[in-house]
């Protein structure tokens, strides 16, 4: 979670590279919901391969939070 200022907190998803530790997705919302994770994969996965269909199998680690347990976020 982060800060947002005006005694809100935000929620902060990053899909980081474990091998280069690059960030290639990131989202941000007042809530943190599987669709924020599941759309900071997503720009990972086309930042990293340029499209989302055809993407090889990636193996995902997480801080184990619900959103990136939710099978809607696993499905890729």
């Amino acid at each position: 979670m982060v800060w947002c200022g005006r005694s809100r907190w935000c929620h902060l998803a990053v899909v980081i590279d474990c091998g280069t530790r690059e960030a290639l997705g990131r989202r941000m919302s007042v809530r943190g919901h599987t669709k924020t994770a599941e759309a900071a994969l997503e720009e990972a996965l086309i930042q990293r391969t340029r499209h989302l269909g055809g993407v090889p199998r990636r193996r995902l680690r997480s801080d184990n939070r619900e959103v990136y347990r939710a099978r809607k976020a696993l499905r890729h």
